[in-house]
């Protein structure tokens, strides 16, 4: 039975497809000659209601046995033993370890005949405090016969007897057992008659090891060991035999102890004996009794010359050929035998065997495929008994038997481990089994599988990510046992054991962390995978952007930037390196209210090459604004380089910054979508007003966006003007997103923070304007699921020189395939979204040029930039990027133009491992 099995039921008939649940239902339906197998695990105890015969006895036992533990572990219930055999006969119980229940004995038999106990561990719980003072490990109860406790451990756990044998039993044989008792004997036999005890080792706590009383007859003791320990209660004698059962009690052979010494060692019929010698002279019994073998060597003559070795008297009533563990009685030669004659046997439950050592396994315990292996037997004992081993390999095939002089060799042709275990036999019998570990590695280190996870935070939603923070592990590496050891090196500088399967980076950047995998051979690999380390949007404020330069403030004086001139301003000005805001970069809106002459404005982290492809380009006498995600420079400023034959009066706008030490806000790129305007035109907005939009209501854009990335378009404004674009229900800001002459068509990416779902665009001047407002994606905490990995402005397009595509201008209505995954080192795949910034040069005549992901067709009426006649113009866009790292550009004019791009940021996506 196996209540462990999906299969089993106790409503079937018990076969090995379907085992029955519970021990009791098993034994319920043994048969004459059936055997219950119970597999490993825990079960309540059971009652035998059937009986056997002579001949085919019903049997209970452990399916496997290992006397070593407690592998099939039976437990009374409430007061009712672990094993109940009431008026059955012809039983056996082996290989089981059975336990009291709270007030009981462990195993009880009434009226029972022909009942084998054999290779049992038996335990009175340490429930049976006070009222169970009286119960027994085991007990053979009234009008039992014929009863054999044979190879077995009784232990006392509790306040109680070890074996109790009551009135009315007959045919009692105690065998090869180690019985304990605690202020109860450890063996009590009261009336019973013909009970044989040989070979056993009796225990107990301040209570004699040994009584008989109730007139009980054909008791024999022989050839047992009997300790009393009665420091902590009343005197008792190791051995006590009542005045009416002296007649029917033979003893001999038998080694006794006890403690204090001051204790006599029997009491003969009320009679105290001091000593073993004293009781041979007062009685016919115990001529060869001896109470001068060591307490420790009471349990096990556990070395030679110990006199408990062949001293005892093999033809002891009871008597087994084997002792408490199977082993068979065998002659030392070591030592002078003083036991009867006709064979050869120990005082005690354990035979001391031919001292057997190990074999030799050859050439080690660890190799590589195909390893060959010789195991042989160790040197020949002090018995000088030849020796042969056999070996079980552990790997599937037969075993391997050689005798002595002779190795087992073996060849393991798989790798795997494996567990070789060896029997080693003298000539009497003697064995000694022993295991060894056998790892067989394969022909090449092992390579671990490595991956990194970016952080989650356990109670986030689905996708939300912690910047710089990732946990490492090894997954699906079929031979990972080879493996001794792992160690990281993170990529930055930085190592640790796989034991601590986490790390922090502290900049951004692409890492590449390396996991090297010892083997048990020392022999080692390494593997490699990558990590992208960015930043999220941390807002300046949900309700305003922030001003942060303005080269007209009265208390600055005239701070224009000279012509050809480098302005620095820190990130501190720039409200990124304050409050704990330690950005990596800062979205910036830089606006040219009115360029004094042609030019351009090219802006870059501070310690960098200035990069050729301008950040703004401007005309003489109009207005210019660009978004830009400004990487800060490694001592924390940006410089801002006027291109120009004039001064440049200049403004800054801080919106928000990016930063790797918080957990904010992640962009989700979307398809552009239309909020305001229609297709072609743009919806009019009167002279200082404003008008409201739901951005929520937009395709892709959830309720729970923090904020929105429009590109905000005005055209055909009565006079010049700006336009202001903020959250719904906040104060107007004083930063406009973008400002105009009359007559002049303007464009700028503008960051809104949200509130309400809506945003407000509010027309600063006074004639009406035409508006439109494209949502571009979003910024969200909880459904964020990627990082932005800023870096200094990167070239990667000139159609002038050839660079990034032919050396030609893009044709009018044609498309230019472009790569920018990849690009100064960036990932090449998982790039959701690029921040680019394109200029257009060589106009003929008005257009307007789009950007879309490759593989997807242009949004019309969503133009990155539009020029005019001649006019050189510069604009950033967040796309998203096709799935092969590609994005497209498409000349909406009617005349070829040239194109130069930079990029200065992706955003990375984290929906897998980064491995």
């Amino acid at each position: 039975m196996d209540r462990s099995a999906s299969t089993c039921s106790d409503q079937g008939t018990g076969s090995a497809a379907q085992p029955f649940c519970t021990v009791q239902s098993a034994v319920d339906a043994a048969q004459p000659g059936e055997i219950v197998l119970i597999a490993n695990g825990t079960y309540s105890g059971f009652v035998v209601h059937h009986s056997g015969t002579p001949t085919a006895p019903i049997t209970i036992k452990a399916q496997n046995y290992d006397p070593s533990g407690c592998d099939v572990c039976l437990y009374g219930n409430g007061t009712t033993p672990a094993a109940t055999l009431d008026g059955v006969h012809d039983v056996r119980i082996q290989q089981l370890s059975l336990f009291s229940g709270a007030n009981s004995d462990a195993v009880a038999l009434a009226g029972a005949q022909s009942v084998t106990l054999d290779q049992d561990s038996v335990f009175l719980s340490p429930q049976n405090a006070g009222a169970a003072a009286s119960a027994a490990v085991v007990r053979i109860g009234t009008g039992s016969s014929s009863i054999a406790l044979t190879r077995s451990t009784l232990q006392v756990d509790a306040t109680g007897y070890g074996l109790r044998v009551e009135p009315g039993t007959s045919g009692i044989q105690v065998a090869s057992d180690t019985l304990g008792g605690d202020g109860q004997p450890a063996l009590s036999v009261s009336g019973g008659s013909g009970v044989d005890i040989a070979g056993d080792s009796l225990w107990s706590w301040n209570a004699s090891a040994l009584t008989v009383d109730g007139s009980s007859i054909g008791v024999s003791v022989e050839n047992t060991t009997l300790y009393t320990d009665v420091r902590g209660g009343p005197t008792a004698p190791v051995v006590s035999v009542a005045a009416d059962s002296v007649a029917g009690v033979h003893e001999d052979y038998n080694a006794l102890n006890v403690f204090p010494k001051s204790t006599p060692e029997y009491d003969w019929g009320g009679t105290p004996i001091a000593t073993t010698a004293a009781f041979a002279a007062a009685t016919t019994q115990g001529a060869h009794e001896t109470d001068q073998v060591p307490v420790v060597s009471l349990a096990s003559p556990s070395s030679e010359g110990s006199g408990l070795i062949d001293s005892g008297d093999a033809q002891a009533p009871g008597e087994l050929s084997t002792d408490l563990y199977g082993n068979p009685r065998v002659r030392d030669p070591q030592v002078s035998a003083t036991g009867s004659a006709g064979g050869y046997v120990d005082r005690g439950a354990i035979e001391f065997q031919d001292p057997i050592q190990d074999p030799v396994l050859t050439p080690a315990s660890t190799g590589v495929v195909p390893f060959s292996v010789t195991v042989a037997p160790g040197p020949e004992t002090a018995w000088k008994k030849a020796l042969r081993v056999t070996v079980d390999f552990g790997d599937g095939t037969s075993p391997v038997s050689e005798p002595a002089g002779q190795g087992a060799e073996h060849i393991y042709t798989m790798p795997g481990r494996y567990t070789e275990t060896a029997v080693t036999t003298d000539t009497d019998g003697s064995t000694h089994s022993s295991q060894h570990g056998v790892d067989v590695l394969t022909t090449t280190p092992v390579h671990a599988l490595f991956s990194a996870s970016s952080g989650a935070f356990a109670s986030g939603a689905q996708g939300e990510v912690v910047p710089g923070y990732f946990t490492f592990s090894t997954v699906g590496t079929a031979d990972a046992w080879e493996i001794r050891n792992e160690r990281i090196d993170y990529g930055d500088g930085t190592s640790d054991a796989l034991g601590t399967p986490y790390h922090s980076y502290r900049s951004i950047g692409v890492y590449h962390p390396s996991l090297t995998v010892t083997d048990l051979l020392g022999r080692t690999s390494t593997t490699t995978t990558t990590v992208i380390v960015g930043d999220e949007l941390v807002p300046l404020s949900f309700a305003d952007a922030y001003r942060s330069y303005d080269s007209s403030w009265a208390w600055a004086g005239d701070h224009a930037i000279p012509a050809h001139g480098t302005l620095r301003v820190s990130a501190t000005t720039l409200q990124a390196r304050n409050s704990g805001n330690d950005a990596d970069a800062v979205v910036l809106n830089v606006s040219v209210p009115v360029a004094r002459s042609v030019g351009y404005l090219t802006v870059f982290p501070e310690g960098t090459a200035r990069p050729a492809a301008p950040t703004v380009s401007f005309t003489a006498g109009r207005s210019t604004s660009n978004q830009v995600t400004a990487l800060i420079g490694k001592d924390g400023y940006i410089d801002l380089y006027n291109g120009s034959n004039s001064p440049l009066p200049l403004t800054i706008d801080t919106y928000a910054t990016q930063n790797h030490n918080w957990e904010a806000f992640a962009y989700q790129p979307l398809a552009p979508s239309r909020i305001l305007g229609l297709q072609g035109s743009g919806a009019a907005v009167a002279g200082r007003g404003s008008t409201s939009v739901s951005v929520t209501a937009a395709a892709g854009v959830p309720a729970d966006a923090r904020a929105v990335l429009l590109a905000v378009t005005a055209s055909a404004g009565h006079g010049a003007g700006s336009v202001t674009v903020y959250g719904d229900s906040q104060k107007m800001p004083n930063t406009p997103a973008l400002s105009w002459a009359s007559g002049q068509t303007v464009e700028n990416l503008v960051l809104v923070p949200l509130t309400n779902g809506k945003v407000v665009l509010h027309n600063g001047g006074s004639g009406q304007v035409l508006l439109r407002a494209d949502v571009l994606g979003y910024d969200s905490q909880t459904m964020g699921s990627t990082v932005h990995l800023p870096v200094a402005p990167t070239l990667f397009l000139d159609t002038r020189h050839g660079f990034g595509a032919p050396a030609r201008q893009l044709a009018p209505h044609q498309s230019l395939r472009v790569r920018v995954a990849g690009v100064g080192g960036l990932p090449t795949t998982g790039v959701a979204a690029a921040t680019i910034n394109v200029t257009v040069l060589g106009s003929t005549a008005s257009g307007y040029l789009e950007v879309h992901p490759d593989g997807s067709s242009p949004v019309a009426d969503v133009p990155a930039v539009h020029w005019a006649t001649g006019q050189t113009v510069s604009g950033a866009w967040v796309t998203r990027v096709g799935a092969d790292g590609y994005v497209d550009l498409y000349n909406g004019g009617s005349r070829p133009v040239s194109v130069v791009a930079d990029l200065s940021g992706i955003d990375y996506l984290y929906s897998a491992p980064a491995s």
